[in-house]
């Protein structure tokens, strides 16, 4: 049975979003620690957590040495709607923008990312940065 009218979450309306926007309830992986709104977020493309989504990054730096990424969340893909603790063992509901004008100076990017780098995979996806004047 549809549930039409089911509370998947709610987002509080702040300076983040300039325009229309689509959202939707997302996976972020166990283990991802806490995110904050404004995060953007690369979805996981194979193994056992594809379709999950973690904070976007190009680099990952362990035990000293930088390695790129390479499973597929290195490509920015949606903007993080609410605050998410994905710090425990099970993976966490969020809601991300799958569309939309935001405000550049509010997203959070993660390791190796720029404005520059993140535009043009948002643009085909519908997403577009803006800096807003005043």
């Amino acid at each position: 049975m549809a549930h039409f009218n089911k509370n998947e979450g709610e987002i509080t309306p702040d300076s983040l979003i300039l325009g229309g926007y689509e959202a939707r309830k997302i996976k972020i992986k166990a283990g991802a620690g806490k995110l904050a709104r404004g995060t953007v977020l690369g979805e996981i493309a194979s193994g056992p957590d594809a379709g999950k989504f973690v904070k976007s990054e190009k680099t990952i730096t362990s035990g000293g040495n930088t390695a790129a990424v390479t499973d597929g969340s290195e490509v920015p893909d949606r903007v993080l709607m609410t605050d998410v603790d994905a710090t425990g063992p099970k993976d966490a509901d969020g809601i991300a923008a799958i569309t939309g004008r935001f405000d550049q100076k509010k997203l959070i990017l993660g390791a190796g990312h720029t404005l520059g780098s993140i535009d043009k995979p948002f643009r085909l996806r519908s997403i577009y940065l803006e800096n807003p004047l005043g």
